[in-house]
């Protein structure tokens, strides 16, 4: 068994860093992915009909009615709340990781 922990065999991702550091880059990829990810929600959602997120909610109000259009937006308040909440979690844990952790 000591063989297997020595040559790396058992984490593969082992590569001199400790298991945490591992982590906490997974973590920290992750976090981008999800502040990427509200950055576009939030710039997609239509405010007072103006700008990209007016014309593509009116394209799609004209398209598919407003029942359609409702939906799109009751959507991406659901993508928007989901975003946010997943980076504030993802934050926390990365905070605590690297104080009790490190």
């Amino acid at each position: 068994m000591i063989f297997f922990k020595t040559y790396g065999i058992i984490n593969p991702l082992y590569i001199g860093g400790s298991f945490m550091d591992v982590v906490m880059i997974i973590i920290e990829v992750i976090l981008v992915i999800f502040a990427l990810f509200l950055i576009a929600v939030v710039l997609l959602q239509s405010g007072k009909k103006t700008g990209v997120a007016g014309s593509v909610a009116g394209g799609a109000e004209a398209l598919f009615g407003k029942k359609k259009a409702r939906g799109y937006e009751a959507r991406m308040a659901f993508l928007t709340k989901v975003a946010s909440i997943g980076m504030i979690t993802l934050s926390v844990a990365l905070v605590l990781l690297q104080k009790f952790a490190g």
